[in-house]
């Protein structure tokens, strides 16, 4: 068959399976994308971003200094901070700030407006919860049916969260991938979390918390942690099949070289994988205190399974920044937190027997008989954290010792429920408070830069890529996205982007379309050094930059 239109095939439909693609096809998919491209000319496309490479860093802290300034002043367009002068073009105040990596920039996303962004991300988070929930109902199912079967359905839901949550995460936009593994990391804690420690303590009986069948699942979770997940991570069963199997097929060059660029991996996954085993063990360091000897097990063979994958099986990651790393210290303590809350709770239920140890009188002897002893007894009492004292549920943040309790139990409580009441504040002040801090300076006054201030003339870095906007799918998948921005000036060869394969202006998809069409694409300015403004050499008007 040949010809365009429907000549190509009797069945538009096979086209989108693949068959039946002849010259004619594509000939009319080429009519169509350059008609496209023209109605996308007409639009205007207002600047949403402006990304700024200093050669110094005393330059780029003297930048910040002056033009960072808060939100709410930069979307009003009012602040009293910044002058006139430094304001763009005499009146827009800008929202000014650190940056992200240029590899860690999602190009894509930069337009969308911050409310969408919130809304995509409640609606993720609702999604999430829904996860929990369905866990919930898993678990307690198997724990019904057969308490051996709960650690496998734990272990099952833990193996598929990572990609569930991925995928979840995939439909959400972010400004920058730190951003995207922050929000991934942030869903994978709390399922996990909820998943391995918080769902089978509410599922277990009071009566059984030291039982056999309990320590047992604590074990086997804390066992399939240490051994299973990073065996899994090292055989690399996906990126076996990817090399041996399917790159043997390839119809391309660049379809098999994609095969062997190796397994793609998550920052966000890795810190929660370590930190669900944190907050186990120490959640359950109470009735079980092996645990902390699994989970030091566990660090070590990860430590050594990462190292080697890091090196020989994954693929190079973009670069991100410290937010992952900074959010994980929130979490180990949390996991501290929950340790002594829990743990406080359960000395103070000890040991859960319900039934408290007594002495009665003995009965009245006979005539002229010798007197006996008093006789040991129990009586039934309630050790529930949430019936002990009439207080409910409020019992459960700062648990008190009870008469019933043996003098060392009750020490032993009133340490751990102090313990409990100051970390609680101090994590409320150190997360909470920080956070709220945070977010205030960023909405009124901006995050400055810190008063330590470098060397003067102290070089930052002389090689650094630029911001260049990526973006346009490549045909060779081992490309990534193609370059897609016009460049004004002359560009060093040291500044220019890391590129994986072919040459920059190959790579550059602006350089292939005609000037006329040149406005749909963004646009790279390099000013020599010794730069003034009087002497801008680029002084068309851009357009006015929006807050966001």
């Amino acid at each position: 068959p040949g010809g365009g239109g429907e000549r190509g095939g009797p069945l538009p439909l096979l086209r989108t399976l693949g068959v039946w693609k002849d010259a004619g096809y594509y000939t009319d998919m080429l009519a169509y994308v350059e008609g496209a491209v023209r109605k996308a000319q007409e639009k205007d496309y207002p600047v949403c971003r402006v990304f700024v490479t200093f050669a110094k860093e005393s330059s780029q802290r003297a930048a910040l200094s002056a033009l960072t300034t808060g939100l709410i002043p930069s979307l009003v367009d009012s602040s009293s901070s910044i002058a006139p002068p430094q304001r763009f073009r005499g009146t827009n105040v800008l929202r000014v700030g650190p940056a992200a990596e240029p590899s860690g920039v999602e190009w894509e996303s930069l337009h969308l407006p911050l409310a969408y962004v919130l809304l995509r991300r409640v609606l993720s988070l609702a999604v999430t919860a829904g996860v929990v929930g369905l866990s919930y109902f898993a678990i307690m199912g198997s724990r019904s049916f057969s308490p051996a079967f709960a650690p496998i359905i734990i272990s099952v839901i833990n193996a598929l969260l990572p990609y569930l949550m991925t995928a979840l995460t995939s439909t959400e936009p972010f400004y920058s991938k730190g951003a995207r593994e922050a929000a991934l990391m942030l869903k994978l804690v709390v399922v996990r979390f909820m998943t391995t420690a918080v769902i089978s303590y509410m599922s277990t009986p009071f009566s059984d918390t030291l039982g056999r069948s309990t320590l047992d699942a604590v074990q086997a979770v804390l066992v399939c942690d240490a051994l299973l997940t990073p065996t899994i991570a090292l055989l690399d069963v996906s990126g076996f099949i990817d090399r041996m199997i399917l790159a043997r097929f390839a119809p391309t060059q660049e379809a098999m070289n994609a095969k062997h660029m190796g397994t793609e991996w998550s920052l966000g996954e890795r810190y929660t994988s370590m930190s669900k085993t944190v907050f186990v063990a120490l959640f359950y360091a109470a009735v079980y205190p092996p645990g902390m000897f699994i989970a030091a097990l566990c660090f070590v063979y990860t430590y050594i399974v990462d190292k080697y994958c890091l090196l020989r099986v994954w693929r190079q990651a973009p670069q991100v920044d410290a937010s992952v790393a900074k959010r994980s210290r929130a979490f180990i303590l949390f996991a501290a937190l929950a340790h002594v809350m829990v743990t406080a709770n359960w000395y103070a239920s000890w040991a859960f027997d319900g039934a408290m140890e007594t002495t009665v009188d003995a009965p009245a002897p006979r005539l002229n008989a010798k007197p006996k002893p008093p006789q040991l007894a129990y009586i039934p009492v309630d050790k529930a954290p949430t019936a002990v004292g009439g207080d409910g549920w409020l019992r459960l943040l700062q648990p008190q010792a009870e008469d019933w309790m043996p003098q060392e139990q009750q020490q032993l409580v009133a340490v751990y429920g102090l313990a409990a009441a100051v970390l609680l504040a101090a994590f409320v002040v150190a997360v909470f408070g920080k956070t709220v801090v945070g977010a205030v300076k960023r909405l009124f006054y901006g995050m400055k830069p810190s008063a330590a201030e470098p060397q003067e003339g102290a070089v930052w870095d002389t090689t650094a890529a630029v911001y260049f906007p990526k973006g346009v799918a490549a045909s060779d998948p081992t490309v990534g996205p193609l370059l897609a921005a016009r460049v004004l000036g002359e560009l060093p060869d040291q500044h220019r982007p890391d590129l994986e394969s072919f040459s920059f202006s190959k790579q550059n998809v602006a350089t292939d379309v005609p000037a006329a069409y040149a406005g749909a694409f963004s646009t790279l300015k390099c000013y020599a050094s010794g730069y003034t403004k009087a002497a801008d050499p680029f002084s068309t008007p851009v357009g006015k930059v929006k807050a966001n």
